[in-house]
């Protein structure tokens, strides 16, 4: 994905505190709006690949709802029992449009 830039939709499309998921060209994406601002991650948790999109916000992170880790939406660190952070793509809105940048 490095260098695509995935417009993810209206930012109307992205309630405040909300977990979507999207598909864009092939990518499955969770978009969070939390606090007037938009993370992406992969939608898939690095310890058991289950989909986050169905997890839980906590302050700035995601929860895994089926085995508990979390990430934290800045900087992808995770907890146990997952190990491995969650990459973390750069966002802007544009034109009123959600865009994700894969992080270098």
């Amino acid at each position: 994905m490095s260098g695509a830039r995935l417009d993810v939709g209206p930012v109307d499309s992205f309630e405040e505190g909300s977990l979507t998921r999207v598909e864009v060209d092939g990518h499955e994406l969770v978009v969070v709006h939390q606090d007037g601002e938009f993370f992406a991650v992969p939608d898939r948790c690095t310890h058991a690949k289950k989909p986050l999109h169905d997890g839980e916000l906590e302050d700035g992170k995601i929860r895994c709802i089926y085995h508990g880790a979390t990430f934290d939406l800045r900087s992808g660190k995770a907890t146990l029992p997952a190990i491995k952070p969650l990459a973390c793509y750069a966002t802007a809105v544009e034109d009123g449009r959600v865009v994700v940048t894969p992080n270098a």
